[in-house]
């Protein structure tokens, strides 16, 4: 009988008949480690699922090193053809390979095609945390059309030192001038992230409407029904596709994987991509008669965020070649009530709580590492460019104390006009009165104990 099946009662039989502490410990151990593995493993499985990524697949080096790829990611087109296997940071690895006689290689099988592995990171200047150690393993195009790849490694002297799997569904994507990367920020348990199963559908109609054309979804572990069904809806559309990770490791290390994922997913793919925008965050024209005259016109394209891009580098007289990526401000708004829009919310600080950390849009093409804030590891000679907050800034509905108090002193209705037009969206989508499906997904993931309540439901 497999250790997840026992039941309290087999496991206490068990335990009586084990002879001594040693070995009670032991079978205690076992069964503890089963069942965290059976209630992390998804039995949700779907035609949308673009790739599901099992754990990390590691691969020994010298020196009692070892590499860990928590990501194996085929990708073809024109942005290259090649398997990125993607790594978190390490700096003995990093250092390790700087010296010529531990160059990596790869192949197909066979040592088909064999070339030097590309390494990409990290730099010195930042912490381990922000930043990846990511592997391309440049690849034949005529293989475009698999969806298995085996990647064999060795080393200088033509040693083997193991392989890895890739595996992606094809087909399912398209040719996107902009994309975002969904954060899983509705799978954990931090306060400031509780009700983000209300905020989900908003986020999504909200992006959708306004020119966000594909959306990559990333679950970890199990996924619950109600969740299950509210990404389902995205789904069949088309408008999403779903990578899934069995392996659920802690918040940095999360959000790291799902960026650098995405990225290499996006490659071939999109031009520009939201990679860290949250659920929470909403992304809007800061003075529309500003924005509208990048477009020459005397109001902003619903859909502006499918080319707002491309205008505002036009509009500062560079080249899509030599911008690696468009960064924004962030203004902070009080959260709405359980059974609202966070759109409605009317009342915000200065600039995101005195925070100087934009977020960005990175050209797809130029970068090859991220974070949070900007990219790590892009193309020499290219630029970020900040806009300023007249033209592009992101509401960031999280409610923060400063001493006490609640900052939010300006009045600012920005969104109000959006907020009605996806509150019909989203009747028309789910079939039922907004307040009372909204009101649902956040008793859903209720509020964390002692984290800030929102404001008061709407009489």
């Amino acid at each position: 009988m497999p250790w997840g099946t026992w039941s309290l009662a087999a496991l206490a039989v068990a335990l009586r008949l084990c002879p001594g502490a040693a070995e009670r410990e032991e079978l205690l151990l076992l069964q503890s480690k089963s069942s965290r593995t059976e209630r992390t493993k998804s039995t949700w499985h779907s035609e949308w699922d673009l790739a599901r990524i099992p754990g990390e697949q590691k691969i020994p080096l010298g020196e009692e090193l070892e590499l860990s790829f928590f990501s194996v990611v085929p990708t073809f087109g024109q942005d290259g053809n090649f398997i990125a296997l993607l790594h978190f940071n390490s700096w003995k690895i990093a250092e390790y390979l700087k010296d010529e006689k531990h160059r990596l290689f790869c192949s197909g099988a066979n040592r088909s095609h064999v070339t030097p592995l590309r390494v990409y990171g990290p730099r010195r200047n930042v912490s381990e945390e922000k930043h990846g150690l990511n592997f391309l393993c440049d690849w034949p195009a005529a293989e475009a059309h698999l969806e298995r790849f085996e990647v064999f490694l060795e080393d200088a002297t033509g040693k083997a030192l193991g392989s890895v799997l890739a595996e992606r569904k094809d087909g399912l994507l398209q040719q996107y001038r902009s994309a975002a990367c969904v954060r899983d920020v509705f799978f954990n348990n931090e306060s400031s992230f509780n009700h983000a199963y209300k905020m989900l559908p908003e986020w999504l109609e909200y992006s959708r409407l306004h020119g966000i054309e594909h959306f990559f979804m990333y679950t970890f572990g199990e996924v619950d029904p109600t969740m299950r069904h509210m990404l389902e809806v995205y789904l069949a559309k088309g408008w999403a596709s779903r990578i899934h990770f069995e392996r659920y490791p802690d918040t940095v290390e999360r959000q790291h994987a799902i960026m650098e994922d995405c990225l290499y997913r996006a490659k071939g793919h999109v031009q520009w991509l939201l990679p860290s925008l949250d659920l929470d965050e909403f992304l809007r024209p800061g003075n529309a008669t500003q924005l509208a005259q990048l477009w020459g016109s005397a109001s902003v394209p619903q859909d502006y965020l499918r080319s707002v891009w491309d205008e505002i580098v036009r509009h500062e007289g560079k080249k899509t070649g030599k911008v690696r990526s468009i960064s924004f401000d962030l203004y902070r708004y009080q959260r709405a009530p359980p059974n609202q829009l966070e759109m409605f919310s009317e009342k915000r600080s200065p600039l995101n709580g005195g925070s100087p950390l934009p977020k960005y849009a990175a050209n797809v093409r130029k970068v090859q590492s991220l974070w949070v804030h900007w990219p790590q590891v892009y193309e020499e000679s290219t630029l970020d460019l900040r806009v300023n907050k007249s033209i592009l800034v992101a509401n960031h509905y999280k409610s923060k104390k400063k001493d006490g108090k609640k900052t939010f002193p300006i009045f600012d209705s920005a969104l109000r006009g959006d907020a009605v037009v996806v509150a019909e969206r989203l009747r028309r989508r789910f079939g039922k009165d907004v307040a009372q499906l909204l009101e649902g997904l956040a008793a859903t993931r209720p509020l964390a104990s002692g984290s800030e309540s929102s404001a008061g439901a709407v009489k």
